[in-house]
């Protein structure tokens, strides 16, 4: 039972959280799972035909399912090209306020939600969606929260729990905590409508048994993972939520973040003739998906001096001082021809890469933020490709069998400009377009507020047990192919081959026997 209590905290108070992304492949691959190494001149990498079919899917192109967005039109005025421009922009955590309970934890927090959901409850006085919970269960959320933990993770996490609360739903938090997520669904199993973590392998102890019909069903939790990845639920594929769209036919849920536009774009004939490398480690620049060989940068500023006066590249990147983890035994050089402005502040980033006349990849890291918010600033993204055959056209994105940015790979010149990675001139080619055209800023539609609340408001109503139900009448017939082996390994390429072997035995018939108590 709730019991009645006064809840009192600041309005301003936003509690984010992020999905780690723990084990991962290099690349997010445009509509398919595939080779997780840059192919394109590399001789010191494995070699991905090695690792057989198994692990790689099925080869298409990414344009199958995916809708190439248009260009906006030629007269659009890039200071404003129609869209929102509140502040609040930049923001890569949010400001929390902790002036009435510095140390007031996860479980702290969540009582007190839970006493004013008593209160309202008792009253009958509760407005729209409050009696709706949601339960946020990731190790991330406390990081984000209480230790600065910036990554798109947590942008994304902390946009979703906006759009419910703006809605009226009521958030919850435990950590990683699932005994206390356990505890926190059996007071209040009605009104939860969803679970949502990452660690499927250590919520599956308190699933719903035969012998503990009161415990959590698994058709309530949903797996959040920032990169569009099917297999982790135990349920099936339209469990799962990702930041980024994945391909059409997995059909998982996409939930993405919303983003405004801030302020005015600075005019491209004002900018500095530089480009921003998004990179804010310098591993990135010899990890092991590196898009290109760094003898590429002093060269290429010395070529564009000559046509755009003053060219230089510019980076924020900390060295982390990792030389035997990366494998440099001698440590890994500042690249040279790149000037390093050091570790950036968001609001500094921002201001800078403003200031540029494109922002390059280099391939890592994958399906970042960032490349949204240049465009938001008529700011191009150079993405690097990898071609699915070498003689192919790199200008046909049917050719395109990955990219560091598959999302924005989408978008034509000269919003996205993409370039053959470890190829110089195809490098030079990108930058030298980049800088002679200007771009205006440019939003994708589903960045708008009211589309993600919209798609927050469907996960929290939408008919999760009517589809577990079909799910297990699929799996009942011997016609749902979830966990297929085929389908187990391609997904965790890159994996270890001990990860592989715990997602396999979890994919065993006996364990989707075992599932049937939670459709109950």
């Amino acid at each position: 039972m709730l019991t009645n209590a006064r809840w009192n905290r600041p309005s301003s108070r936003v509690v984010g959280c992020g999905v780690l992304a723990a084990v991962c492949v290099s690349l997010v691959y445009l509509g398919q799972v595939q080779d997780p190494y840059w192919t394109a001149g590399r001789t010191s990498q494995i070699d991905p035909d090695s690792l057989g079919a198994e692990d790689h899917g099925s080869a298409g192109s990414w344009l199958e399912g995916l809708e190439v967005l248009p260009a906006k039109p030629e007269d659009v005025d890039e200071s404003s090209a129609g869209i929102d421009t509140e502040p609040d922009p930049w923001e890569l955590v949010p400001t929390v306020d902790f002036s009435t309970a510095p140390d007031r934890e996860y479980k702290e927090e969540t009582e007190a939600r839970l006493r004013s959901l008593a209160e309202c409850m008792d009253s009958g006085r509760c407005p729209k969606n409050r009696q709706s919970v949601a339960i946020l269960a990731s190790l991330p959320c406390y990081m984000t929260v209480y230790h600065d933990y910036m990554g798109g993770e947590g942008i994304w996490v902390v946009k979703q729990i906006k759009s419910l609360e703006r809605q009226g739903y009521t958030v919850l938090y435990a950590r990683d905590d699932w005994s206390y997520v356990d505890e926190v669904y059996r007071r209040i199993p009605d009104q939860v409508k969803v679970v949502i973590g990452d660690d499927m392998v250590r919520a599956d102890k308190i699933f719903r048994t035969p012998e503990d019909p009161a415990a959590l069903p698994a058709w309530k939790t949903i797996v959040m993972w920032f990169f569009p990845v099917v297999g982790r639920s135990p349920v099936g594929n339209p469990w799962h939520i990702s930041a980024e769209p994945g391909p059409e036919h997995w059909n998982a849920t996409f939930i993405g973040y919303d983003m405004t536009c801030p302020g005015t774009p600075i005019p491209t004939s004002d900018r500095n003739n530089q480009v921003y490398i998004l990179a804010k480690r310098l591993k990135y620049f010899y990890d092991i998906s590196p898009a290109w060989n760094v003898t590429f940068f002093p060269r290429a500023a010395l070529e564009l001096s000559a046509d755009f006066p003053g060219f230089e590249f510019v980076a924020g990147y900390k060295d982390e001082d990792e030389p035997t983890k990366m494998g440099f035994p001698g440590g890994m050089a500042y690249p040279e021809g790149v000037r390093n402005l050091g570790r950036l502040s968001p609001e500094e980033f921002a201001r800078h890469v403003k200031e540029s006349k494109a922002l390059l990849g280099i391939g890592s890291p994958p399906q970042s933020p960032s490349p949204y918010h240049a465009l938001c600033q008529g700011v191009p993204f150079i993405n690097p490709v990898v071609l699915s055959h070498e003689d192919r056209d790199a200008m046909d994105p049917a050719n395109w069998k990955s990219a560091q940015h598959s999302t924005v790979a989408r978008l034509p010149e000269p919003y996205n400009y993409a370039a053959v990675a470890w190829d110089y001139d195809s490098f030079v080619r990108a930058i030298r377009s980049a800088l002679t055209h200007s771009t205006p800023r440019y939003r994708f539609d589903h960045m708008a507020s009211e589309s993600l609340d919209a798609r927050m408001d469907e996960l929290m109503n939408r008919d999760w047990f009517g589809m577990a139900q079909e799910v297990k009448r699929l799996r009942d017939l011997g016609e749902d192919k979830s966990f297929s082996k085929d389908k187990v390994g391609f997904l965790f390429v890159g994996a270890s081959a001990d990860t592989l072997r715990k997602v396999k035995r979890r994919s065993s018939s006996t364990v989707l026997t075992a599932l049937v108590p939670m459709f109950r």
